[in-house]
């Protein structure tokens, strides 16, 4: 979450909550040549830093206490 917030793009294993997260590059777990080729190609064509920070702004902190504070 933090990296994607920092413009960092981010390839996991699609196992747990980071497969849920919008702009997560993920890869089957126990796959490492579909992992070496997921940063391959986020190293040659990388998201614009921009369009990563868009994915998770709604999960910053303030956002998410404006949600929750009561009226």
């Amino acid at each position: 979450l933090e990296a994607l917030a920092a413009g960092v793009p981010v390839v996991a294993a699609a196992v747990g909550g980071l497969a849920a997260l919008p702009g997560v590059r993920t890869v089957p777990p126990d796959h490492p040549v579909a992992l070496a080729r997921a940063i391959d190609e986020l190293l040659g064509a990388p998201p614009a830093p921009a369009a990563l920070r868009a994915t998770v702004a709604h999960l910053a902190w303030r956002e998410v206490a404006a949600r929750l504070a009561p009226p």
